[in-house]
């Protein structure tokens, strides 16, 4: 019997910790937000955006003494042309989610089609319309006095978190090749495609330690991607 080399494998989202965090698909669930309409007030718009948002805090990978290694490498469904997969030590997508001192100890390899990414492969702003549906309650979250809250909401932030290899060094790898339907081939150390996320160290670093190699189809870089 052939057991994989990978600690985790998945065709469209792989993560040491988490493969998908995602506000928008945990909003929607049921109707979500939408369902309420103007029976919600403001205040309550924004608390349960706050609830359905994704907050990880203080939760760490560890790999074992020689590593361990993460990759996503899916093809599109019907489609046997279309590869996909986003793959990070940490996690391998995040929209509109908040991680805080979430690291990743102790990779090998971190491999995608789309994106890859030591600690993360791909981080996006959720998605409003997605997430609220009615375009009344959208009106009432981007009133002046609320756009605030709402950006903290949608933005993705990683604070104080960092991602460490093996001694002798880790490699992330994005290989797929951008066409008119995908952006594929984004490896950075740290992150692979930052779409407006904010990275920033408050009490550490957000730092890719130990990076041995980076490439990527499109676009590498040591620390992001693009």
């Amino acid at each position: 019997k052939t057991y994989s080399g990978y600690a985790v494998r998945a065709g469209r989202y792989a993560g040491g910790y988490v493969g998908r965090a995602d506000i928008d698909s945990a909003a929607s669930a049921g109707g979500g937000i939408s369902l309420l309409g103007d029976a919600l007030g403001i205040e309550n718009v924004l608390n349960a955006l706050d609830v359905v948002s994704t907050n990880i805090k203080n939760s760490n990978v560890y790999g074992a003494p020689g590593g361990y290694s993460v990759i996503a490498d899916g093809l599109k469904e019907n489609k046997p042309d279309e590869i996909v997969g986003h793959s990070g030590g940490y996690a391998g997508f995040i929209s509109g989610s908040n991680l805080n001192n979430c690291n990743s100890y102790n990779f090998e390899y971190i491999i995608g089609r789309e994106t890859a990414g030591g600690h993360t492969g791909r981080a996006e702003p959720g998605d409003t319309a997605t997430v609220i549906e009615d375009i009344s309650i959208i009106q009432k979250v981007l009133n002046a006095n609320n756009v605030l809250s709402v950006l903290n909401t949608f933005i993705p932030q990683v604070i104080d978190s960092e991602t460490t290899a093996v001694p002798c060094g880790g490699i992330v790898r994005a290989e797929g090749l951008t066409d008119t339907m995908y952006k594929r081939g984004y490896a950075g150390g740290y992150i692979g495609h930052n779409e407006g996320a904010r990275i920033k160290g408050e009490k550490k670093e957000a730092s890719a330690i130990r990076i041995r190699s980076v490439y990527g189809g499109e676009s590498a870089g040591g620390f992001s991607g693009v």
